[in-house]
């Protein structure tokens, strides 16, 4: 059989059981070996960017990828109960074997404002159950002085804060879930994250204080005396 460009030879065909089992044992073999990934480098076009001209090819050619479809294919279905926890376990075994890999493709990377708002917007439901506790302590404690923008609404240095004083001090809180951030900084204590997602903000002069949702009770009293005594400074 002859391979010319626009050939779909396997529309409409699958694997059988067997195929796929081998294909699947080929696969786990190749993710559970380090060596192999060591020597692939995923930085090849680090501080390099696209042209113009280049991203309108690249959007034009996704566009095209479902022009003469009247919808996706995907759209209305739904995983099941049983391939979701089949999804789940892959990826944390991925993770698991590459700890450092998401940190890696984040390092030396800042997006711009807009970029980052549109992440905020795609990946997170706002607020969320943390912020809500936080947003009635501090409406509270401290009416009409701050004001919830972890929905993207302040973008400091290419970062978003959870909280910002609206009463003209340049402070900002930070609601924090410690499973997600121990995944983003693996191996680093509280206090080292905290100097990380810090830094940005303390660059344009701005307060930061932390919520964790793990000691919440106490980090809320903490906080209490951080305003107390910045307000009599």
């Amino acid at each position: 059989m002859s391979f010319q460009k626009g050939n779909k030879i396997w529309l409409g065909r699958h694997h059988t059981s067997e195929t796929k089992r081998h294909l699947s044992k080929i696969m786990k073999k190749l993710h559970s070996n380090t060596d192999i990934w060591k020597n692939i480098k995923h930085d090849n076009f680090r501080g390099k960017r696209h042209t113009i001209e280049t991203k309108k090819k690249m959007s034009i050619a996704q566009l095209n990828r479902f022009k003469n479809c009247k919808r996706h294919h995907f759209l209305g279905k739904k995983h099941t109960e049983e391939t979701k926890k089949r999804m789940s376990i892959a990826r944390k075994r991925w993770h698991k074997l590459h700890p450092d890999a998401v940190s890696k493709w984040q390092r030396g990377r800042k997006h711009s404002d807009k970029r980052v708002k549109n992440i905020i917007k795609a990946s997170h439901k706002r607020p969320t159950s943390l912020e809500i506790k936080v947003m009635k302590f501090l409406r509270k404690q401290y009416p009409k002085q701050w004001k919830y923008v972890g929905n993207g609404a302040l973008i400091i240095n290419g970062h978003c804060p959870d909280f910002v004083n609206c009463n003209g001090k340049k402070q900002v809180i930070l609601a924090n879930g410690l499973y997600w951030h121990q995944k983003r900084y693996p191996n680093k204590s509280k206090k080292e994250i905290e100097r990380i997602e810090s830094k940005p903000y303390e660059e344009f002069g701005f307060m930061v204080s932390f919520i964790w949702n793990d000691n919440i009770s106490n980090d809320l009293n903490k906080l209490r005396g951080d305003l107390y005594s910045n307000a009599c400074g």
